[in-house]
Protein backbone atom coordinates (compact mmCIF):
# COMPACT_ATOMS: atom_id res chain seq x y z
CA UNK A 1 0.00 0.00 0.00
CA UNK A 2 1.77 3.09 -1.23
CA UNK A 3 1.01 6.81 -1.46
CA UNK A 4 2.99 9.25 -3.59
CA UNK A 5 2.59 12.99 -3.96
CA UNK A 6 4.61 15.03 -6.41
CA UNK A 7 4.75 18.79 -6.72
CA UNK A 8 7.32 21.42 -7.52
CA UNK A 9 8.13 23.98 -4.81
CA UNK A 10 5.65 26.84 -5.06
CA UNK A 11 3.45 24.79 -7.38
CA UNK A 12 -0.32 25.05 -7.39
CA UNK A 13 -0.71 21.42 -8.51
CA UNK A 14 -0.06 18.14 -6.72
CA UNK A 15 -0.18 14.71 -8.36
CA UNK A 16 -1.39 11.99 -6.00
CA UNK A 17 -0.93 8.26 -6.63
CA UNK A 18 -2.19 5.69 -4.15
CA UNK A 19 -2.24 1.91 -4.19
CA UNK A 20 -4.65 1.35 -1.33
CA UNK A 21 -8.16 2.82 -1.03
CA UNK A 22 -7.68 3.27 2.73
CA UNK A 23 -5.04 5.94 1.92
CA UNK A 24 -7.28 7.98 -0.39
CA UNK A 25 -8.94 10.41 2.03
CA UNK A 26 -5.72 11.15 3.91
CA UNK A 27 -3.72 11.71 0.70
CA UNK A 28 -6.31 14.00 -0.91
CA UNK A 29 -6.90 15.97 2.31
CA UNK A 30 -3.16 16.47 2.74
CA UNK A 31 -2.77 17.71 -0.86
CA UNK A 32 -5.77 20.03 -0.50
CA UNK A 33 -4.41 21.48 2.75
CA UNK A 34 -1.03 22.08 1.10
CA UNK A 35 -2.68 24.05 -1.71
CA UNK A 36 -4.93 26.23 0.45
CA UNK A 37 -2.36 29.05 0.83
CA UNK A 38 -1.93 29.15 -2.98
CA UNK A 39 -5.70 29.23 -3.48
CA UNK A 40 -6.07 32.08 -0.98
CA UNK A 41 -3.37 34.15 -2.70
CA UNK A 42 -4.86 33.45 -6.15
CA UNK A 43 -8.46 33.86 -4.88
CA UNK A 44 -9.42 30.55 -6.54
CA UNK A 45 -10.87 27.26 -5.44
CA UNK A 46 -9.34 23.80 -5.52
CA UNK A 47 -10.15 21.10 -8.08
CA UNK A 48 -9.54 17.39 -7.46
CA UNK A 49 -9.58 15.37 -10.69
CA UNK A 50 -9.56 11.57 -10.77
CA UNK A 51 -7.40 10.50 -13.70
CA UNK A 52 -7.76 6.76 -13.24
CA UNK A 53 -7.56 4.10 -10.53
CA UNK A 54 -5.48 5.57 -7.72
CA UNK A 55 -4.39 8.59 -9.82
CA UNK A 56 -5.50 12.12 -8.88
CA UNK A 57 -4.53 15.70 -9.62
CA UNK A 58 -5.20 18.32 -6.94
CA UNK A 59 -4.79 21.89 -8.20
CA UNK A 60 -5.95 25.45 -7.79
CA UNK A 61 -8.50 26.41 -10.43
CA UNK A 62 -10.12 29.67 -11.48
CA UNK A 63 -13.11 27.55 -12.59
CA UNK A 64 -13.84 26.77 -8.93
CA UNK A 65 -15.23 29.59 -6.76
CA UNK A 66 -12.91 30.92 -4.07
CA UNK A 67 -13.15 28.96 -0.85
CA UNK A 68 -14.62 25.81 -2.42
CA UNK A 69 -13.26 22.43 -3.51
CA UNK A 70 -14.79 20.52 -6.43
CA UNK A 71 -14.16 16.92 -7.42
CA UNK A 72 -14.50 15.39 -10.88
CA UNK A 73 -13.70 12.11 -12.60
CA UNK A 74 -12.16 12.27 -16.06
Amino acid sequence: MKEETNSAPGSSRIDVAISGIHLLDQALNSAETSLMPHARRQRTGILISRQGPGQYIVETSAAVPYGLTYQRAL
